[in-house]
């Protein structure tokens, strides 16, 4: 089912709506963002020279203000996700000022507002799958800029990293997907290749199993999964450029399916699950009527789709354009925070949410 979008689209904008936070301290790309216990976090990333950065910021809901924590032990951009384990907030992989994939693990407490760090990863990585399970944080995949299939869990009772059996593929830049026990690992890049495999670790067997491959190869595209459903949205097409393809994953069939096309070609934008429907915002893209010199641009566009629709509906545009974002879930909320945008680094955080009685 390849089509692109047609006719028009339910209007959203009384149930989606967007609120602008006060402005980040600092600018940057590539951060990461989390949410606890009525606070937003905001680490790492990369300045407007590409350089990574160790600062780290976190905003009140309760104030309404933005106060600076200590700088990180580690200068990290890229990191795919901010673990939080009881008062502890805790960063595994990323880059460093070098571009030098990281092994090491940085721990802050929340209470007292130190860092330490926690025994590093065996061996440094970029683009991980990085999620926790109860006592255990699982890194999978990954590359030390050769390209591995290290799949390691970390033992929070006995304080280290222990093996776990490789993906068959190796990959990095992969999404990931936890769902009924099972960890779910899809596509990615090996070396500079793109692959359209998907795996899924059994967490009662220790076992991994190849599942049906994605339908189209792409890099840069974003995943989400919700349900019984995983979701790839957007991406990078070799050698073609930006897509619009949309694929739906069923777990319980182990079929893929295209749905139908984006509006315009997108990447590299924020997803997340709001009020049922998995929204894909942001992000770099090629708008209507663009002259083929003036290449991509950074996008406001904000798409909704639920589980029993092959199309992104549109939900009311961002009030800035903004790409290579990060994202931040919470209380049927999705922040989307800083990125690149018109002057560079962006210190811009919007939130999403969704008034379900309209």
């Amino acid at each position: 089912m390849a089509a692109a979008a047609a006719g028009k689209l339910p209007d959203l904008s009384g149930t989606y709506k967007w609120e602008k936070l006060p402005e980040l301290p600092t600018g940057r790309v590539y951060a990461v963002g989390g949410y606890h216990d009525g606070k937003l976090y905001v680490l790492g990333g990369c300045d407007g020279v590409g350089k990574a950065l160790s600062v780290a910021e976190v905003y009140s809901f309760a104030t309404k203000t933005w106060h600076q924590l200590p700088n990180m032990p580690t200068r990290r951009a890229a990191c795919t996700t901010v673990i939080f384990h009881e008062n502890k907030l805790i960063l595994v992989g990323g880059v460093d000022e070098n571009q030098t994939p990281i092994a090491a693990v940085d721990c802050f407490n929340i209470d007292s507002e130190t860092w330490s760090q926690l025994p590093p990863l065996p061996v440094g990585v970029t683009g991980p799958f990085v999620t926790k399970i109860d006592n255990k944080i699982y890194c999978i995949g990954g590359t030390d800029k050769k390209g591995i299939n290290q799949s390691v869990s970390f033992d929070f009772d006995l304080n280290e990293w222990k093996d776990m059996p490789p993906l068959k593929t190796r990959r990095y830049a992969c999404g990931g997907y936890v769902h009924n026990n099972k960890i779910y690992i899809v596509g990615g890049r090996e070396v500079k290749e793109p692959i359209k495999s998907t795996e899924v670790f059994d967490l009662e067997t220790q076992e991994w199993t190849e599942l049906a491959s994605m339908l189209s190869l792409r890099v840069f595209y974003n995943v989400m999964g919700h349900k019984d459903f995983i979701y790839v949205v957007g991406g990078f097409v070799p050698m073609v450029g930006l897509s619009k393809i949309v694929e739906r994953y069923d777990i319980k069939k182990n079929e893929w399916e295209r749905l139908k096309d984006l509006r315009v070609p997108q990447s590299d934008g924020s997803i997340g699950v709001v009020g049922d429907r998995v929204v894909f915002a942001a992000g770099l893209g090629i708008v209507a009527g663009a002259k083929p010199q003036d290449g991509p641009s950074c996008l406001n566009y904000a798409y909704g789709l639920t589980d029993g629709s092959d199309t992104f509906e549109r939900l009311p545009n961002m009030r800035s354009k903004r790409a290579s974002t990060a994202t931040a879930l919470f209380d049927d909320k999705m922040a989307v925070i800083c990125g690149a945008g018109q002057g560079g680094p962006q210190k811009i955080v919007e939130i999403l949410s969704c008034n379900k009685e309209k």
